[in-house]
């Protein structure tokens, strides 16, 4: 609703709705969540932009609840979570760097006569405000266009086949992120490890048997033996 409202208000213009650039409204638009309306079913909303918001709402709602249907629930709860905390990451880094520069450069205010630490903290909020506003448009933007693949049946089961064989219990969230554990697991079980034997040379075990050998090494022997076992 909030990308929504801001994108409409920065397209705005005075008179009648259908006086609009209404076709670059819905092409900016469309970047976002694929948009149904038409220039005349916008048009007709009337002659304030309190229509075209809520015409354009509602169509995002109804499109967003489509997508989480189609992949479910739970796996549309668990890619909001991820997306919300990647772009905000991104974005959050973003603004460090453009706070950095405006530090640098915040001096150059008084050669026009104008206080450099009201400056910098006008400017700073409104990056701050341009960074918030940039948060919440990706993040719909990848929730609309982001490839989200749901596993079938089978490929769960053998998932839950492969946690039962050992091997870490996959972690609920995307669908891929299974097979990368499993993969992981396997390559685990086969690492070895080298370490020096009493008689100066050079052994191999299995990394299970390097964590199976150090608690009885830490129990008893001298300093050598718990750092050759190490």
């Amino acid at each position: 609703n909030d990308v929504v409202q801001t994108t409409v208000a920065a397209a705005a213009q005075p008179g009648p709705v259908e006086d609009w650039d209404l076709a670059g409204l819905l092409g900016e638009l469309r970047a976002v969540w694929p948009v149904t309306l038409t220039e005349e079913q916008l048009a007709a909303t009337g002659q304030h932009r309190e229509g075209v918001v809520e015409a354009l709402s509602s169509d995002a709602q109804h499109a967003y609840d489509e997508r989480e249907q189609a992949v479910g629930e739970e796996v549309m709860r668990e890619a909001e979570r991820k997306i919300v905390l990647q772009v905000l990451d991104r974005k959050w880094r973003e603004h460090l760097y453009e706070m950095d520069y405006l530090k640098e450069g915040i001096g150059l205010r008084a050669m026009a006569q104008r206080e450099p630490l009201v400056e910098y903290q006008r400017e700073g909020y409104q990056l701050f405000q341009a960074m918030m506003e940039a948060i919440k448009e990706d993040a719909v933007r990848f929730l609309f266009n982001a490839e989200i693949q749901v596993p079938d049946a089978a490929a769960q089961a053998q998932a839950a086949g492969a946690d039962g064989d050992g091997a870490p219990a996959a972690p609920r969230g995307l669908p891929g992120l299974t097979e990368a554990v499993a993969e992981a697991a396997r390559r685990a079980r086969q690492m070895t490890y080298s370490a020096p034997s009493e008689d100066g040379s050079v052994t191999q075990r299995p990394a299970g048997a390097a964590a199976q050998a150090a608690p009885a090494a830490g129990e008893g022997g001298n300093r050598a033996e718990r750092r050759a076992a190490k």
